[in-house]
């Protein structure tokens, strides 16, 4: 809502702040919703807890996420199906 201009600059400021101060927030989890909320922390007037945010994220995130996706992005064959749950469509 923030990034769409919805609400006002001192609301947007107060709903990001008390987001990032909430332990039970929804955190992002890849790299490109973290893109989402530093820009709405951007856009809320909140640079600090965004730059603060990007340095967390480059410096603790990058081996968590690679070994979370690296599985299901390379399989070990060319006939594997890392998700055999989903039904094959064609």
């Amino acid at each position: 809502m923030v990034l769409a201009g919805v609400p006002s600059p001192e609301q947007a400021k107060r709903a990001m702040s008390g987001v990032m101060r909430d332990p039970d927030a929804a955190k992002p989890v890849t790299p490109y919703m973290y893109h989402y909320v530093v820009e709405a922390l951007q856009a809320a007037g909140l640079n600090a807890q965004a730059t603060e945010l990007l340095h967390s994220c480059r410096i603790s995130r990058p081996h968590a996420l690679r070994a979370r996706f690296s599985s299901s992005t390379r399989p070990q064959s060319p006939h594997s199906r890392p998700h055999r749950d989903v039904p094959r469509l064609c």
